[in-house]
C-alpha cells in the first residue's frame, strides 16, 4: 500500500500568499458518514505514523526546477490516513490516484488551482504491508525474535514488543506492532472523534507492519540519476520491487522460488538436502551459532570471508535465521512461522 507520500510543485506568487496567510488550519473528511479530523501544518510531520498534512510554501532556489519560478510548494502525508481516518487496511496501490487526492485536500483547503499532477515531483514514498498473525502475542513474539537482525551500515533499534527501525539515507525500513502503535499514538485523538477505535483495535490485534520509507536518494538512483522524478511517471511495481529488495537485505533472503524454511529440524534437512553431509553439518552448526548468539557476535570471532562464506551458504538455502531469541534449548514454539514474501497481505 502507499502510505507517506511527499512532492514538490512550482506555484504562482498569489498562491504563495494565500498559503502563506493561512498556515494552519484544520479541515474534515466524512468518509462512510463517519467524520475524520486532520490538521494542516506548515511543517515537517513528525513521524510516519502522522495523521496530519504538512503543506509548506517557500523559496524555489534550492530546487531547481526552473530558474523562472520564485515559489515551491511542499505536500506530505498519508492519502490513506487523512480520508480512512487509519491506515492498516483498505488502502491505496495507485501513486497517482494518492497524489491527485492530495491535490485535491489541499485546493478544498485553501480554496485554490493547483498545477495538475504532471508538473509536481515526487520527494519521499512510503510502501507498507500489513499481514495478520491473528493475535498480538505472535505480533510481539515476532518482533522480538529480531532484535539481533543487523543491516549493512545501520544501526538498528529495538523496542521490546513493539517495533525495529533502521534509518538510512536512501531508505529507512521499520517493522511494528501496529495494535501497540495505534494506541501509542493515534488512540488519544481518535477517542475525541467519531471513530470506532474499540472495533479497529479488536480488527488490528494480530497486524504487523513493514514499511519502507524510500527517500530522495533511493528514488533518483532508481531512475538512473534524475534528480527530479515526475510523480505521473512513477510505478507502484517500480516502488515495491525497492521494499522487497530491502527487506530482503534485512531478513537475509533470496528472491527465490525454494520454500522458505525456518525451526531447526526443517533447516538441517534443508541444508544437508543442499550440501550434503559435511557442508550441510557444518553450514547448520551455523546457523545454531547465529540463534543463539546473533550476527554480529559471530562475525567478530571469524575471518571475514568464512563468514560471508557461511552466510551465503544459508541465503542461498533460503533458511531464515533472522528469528535469533533462542534460548540454548531451541524451543522450537519460539519460532513463529511467518515472512513478509510469502504470507498474505492485508488489503
Amino acid at each position: 500500500m502507499v502510505d507517506t507520500l511527499k512532492m514538490i510543485t512550482a506555484i504562482t506568487p498569489k498562491i504563495y500568499q494565500v498559503i502563506l496567510n493561512r498556515s494552519n488550519i484544520k479541515t474534515s473528511y466524512n468518509i462512510q458518514k463517519k467524520q475524520i479530523f486532520y490538521e494542516i501544518i506548515s511543517d515537517n510531520l513528525e513521524g510516519s505514523y502522522s495523521s496530519s498534512l504538512s503543506v509548506r510554501v517557500e523559496n524555489a532556489g534550492r530546487y531547481g526546477i526552473d530558474i523562472h519560478t520564485r515559489y515551491i510548494l511542499t505536500v506530505e502525508g498519508s492519502y490513506h490516513k487523512l480520508v480512512r481516518g487509519q491506515n492498516a487496511y483498505d488502502g491505496f496501490w495507485d501513486i497517482q490516484e494518492v497524489a491527485n487526492g492530495l491535490i485535491e485536500l489541499v485546493e478544498n483547503a485553501y480554496n485554490i488551482r493547483l498545477p495538475t499532477i504532471r508538473h509536481w515531483f515526487l520527494q519521499r514514498v512510503d510502501i507498507t504491508n500489513c499481514y495478520d498473525l491473528w493475535d498480538n502475542f505472535s505480533v510481539r513474539r515476532y518482533i522480538n525474535n529480531l532484535s539481533k537482525c543487523q543491516y549493512p551500515r545501520r544501526k538498528l533499534k529495538f523496542f521490546d514488543d513493539e517495533s525495529i527501525y533502521l534509518s538510512g539515507k536512501s531508505t529507512t525500513l521499520k517493522i511494528y506492532n501496529k495494535l501497540l502503535e495505534f494506541q501509542k499514538n493515534d488512540l488519544p485523538k481518535m477517542r475525541k472523534n467519531n471513530f470506532d477505535y474499540q472495533a479497529y483495535m479488536n480488527d488490528i490485534q494480530g497486524f504487523i507492519r513493514f514499511e519502507c520509507e524510500i527517500k530522495k536518494k533511493k528514488l533518483c538512483d532508481y531512475y538512473n540519476g534524475l534528480k527530479l522524478i515526475r510523480v505521473s511517471k512513477v510505478n507502484y511495481s517500480d516502488m515495491e520491487k525497492i521494499w522487497s529488495d530491502e527487506f530482503m537485505r534485512l531478513l537475509k533472503l533470496c528472491n527465490s522460488d525454494m520454500k522458505i524454511v525456518r525451526g531447526r529440524d526443517s533447516v538441517q534437512q534443508r541444508l544437508v538436502e543442499k550440501y550434503g553431509e559435511t557442508v550441510g553439518g557444518d553450514s547448520f552448526n551455523f546457523y545454531l551459532l547465529l540463534l543463539m548468539e546473533g550476527e554480529k557476535t559471530i562475525k567478530n570471532r571469524m575471518s571475514k570471508t568464512t563468514y560471508y562464506r557461511k552466510l551465503n551458504r544459508l541465503k542461498e538455502a533460503n533458511v531464515d535465521f533472522t528469528q535469533q531469541d533462542i534460548r540454548i534449548d531451541f524451543e522450537e514454539d519460539k519460532i513463529v512461522n511467518f515472512d513478509p514474501f510469502s504470507y498474505p497481505k492485508v488489503v
